[in-house]
């Protein structure tokens, strides 16, 4: 359900926030991180854990933010596709790892995205992953506000070749809408741009090749249905928000493309922090559609033009090891080229993104 929240910056919308996610899985996330935090007793560690919860604090508290990593569609943090990748021990059915990140966003009309994602791995003998990632989210923008569970996605990796000095590995994977991608706000239907899921049923597949200093990877995106969101400008027309709404792009019935990734990344690793950079690339390959009303009031099939093309993001990030089971790591970036904002019908456009996660390796 969308509500409707003014704006604030600063103290107070860190109150705002504080209070929003009293009832919310965010909550969640912040006992989990405490109670992992605890996991370790030493007082070097503690400090540290502090140190960066009251980052994060700061952090997700500033309007000001630099960097840009994947779009929501998310299927770059996905099995063989995650950044930052380590050769991997072979291991028994087990819970391998949990991870909790916190996301924020800045989208092109400015609202504030913030994603709080649990993400678990699962290893099933020698060669295989299972990874489930559970978002909870938050928008923020000028037309309302809106929070709901996102998207969940779910990947199996298999190593297809593993040695001491490489590995190759493979994945495919779905992402299950958990709503229908048309959340309203006073019975009119909000841009995708105001939507917790994108509404669509994806097929994810892509290939890993990771060695200690370097990762390549690559991947596809493919939507199996359509985005039932209904926005168009029309029932927006007689509001007081009717200027605003037109600069959204329309997104009725919407279609979404098949999106291409491409990543390169070179790591150093040293006794308990790693740095890595590299460049992630993500390309629609055929334009969105959407449908509106031709003069006979039949729904027409409309391409929405300037939604292919590549987006090419530079991406870096550093990560700390607490100790052979537990770590942090930050990740930002700066974008080098983007579609067109005004056309990203979808709503995955983003100017910043920032990502701040906390692990527990078993």
């Amino acid at each position: 359900m969308a509500l409707r929240i003014s704006p604030r910056a600063g103290f107070k919308n860190c109150i705002k926030f504080a209070v929003i996610y009293k009832n919310s899985i965010v909550r969640l996330y912040q006992y989990s991180f405490f109670y992992l935090y605890l996991i370790d007793k030493h007082i070097m560690q503690k400090r540290i854990l502090q140190t960066a919860f009251l980052l994060l604090t700061l952090l997700f508290s500033s309007q000001d933010l630099v960097g840009q990593g994947c779009s929501d569609a998310g299927f770059c943090t996905m099995g063989a596709m995650r950044p930052n990748q380590t050769l991997q021990k072979n291991m028994r059915v087990r819970l391998r790892s949990v991870e909790l990140t916190q996301y924020r966003g800045v989208t092109d009309f400015k609202l504030i995205v913030n994603s709080t994602i649990l993400d678990a791995s699962i290893s099933i003998g020698a060669k295989n992953i299972v990874q489930v990632k559970l978002p909870y989210t938050y928008v923020e923008g000028r037309l309302t506000d809106n929070q709901g569970l996102g998207d969940i996605s779910l990947a199996y990796t298999r190593s297809l070749i593993v040695n001491d000095r490489y590995q190759l590995n493979a994945s495919i994977g779905t992402k299950i809408p958990t709503t229908d991608g048309n959340d309203k706000f006073e019975n009119k239907p909000l841009p995708m741009y105001y939507q917790t899921s994108l509404g669509t049923y994806d097929l994810i597949a892509g290939l890993g090749f990771n060695t200690k200093n370097w990762t390549f990877s690559t991947g596809i995106q493919h939507p199996l249905t359509d985005i039932k969101n209904e926005f168009l400008w029309k029932p927006w027309s007689k509001t007081q928000d009717s200027a605003l709404a037109a600069s959204y792009p329309r997104s009725n019935q919407l279609k979404r493309g098949t999106d291409l990734m491409l990543r390169a990344e070179k790591n150093w690793r040293f006794a308990r922090i790693n740095c890595f950079g590299g460049l992630l690339g993500i390309w629609r390959l055929n334009n969105d559609v959407f449908y509106i009303k031709n003069k006979e009031g039949v729904l027409t099939a409309t391409e929405a033009p300037g939604t292919t093309g590549l987006a090419l993001t530079a991406l870096g990030g550093v990560g700390y090891q607490f100790s052979v089971h537990s770590g942090f790591k930050f990740m930002g970036g700066y974008r080098l080229l983007r579609r067109s904002p005004e056309k990203s019908t979808d709503g995955l456009s983003r100017l910043y993104v920032l990502n701040l996660t906390y692990s527990y390796r078993f």
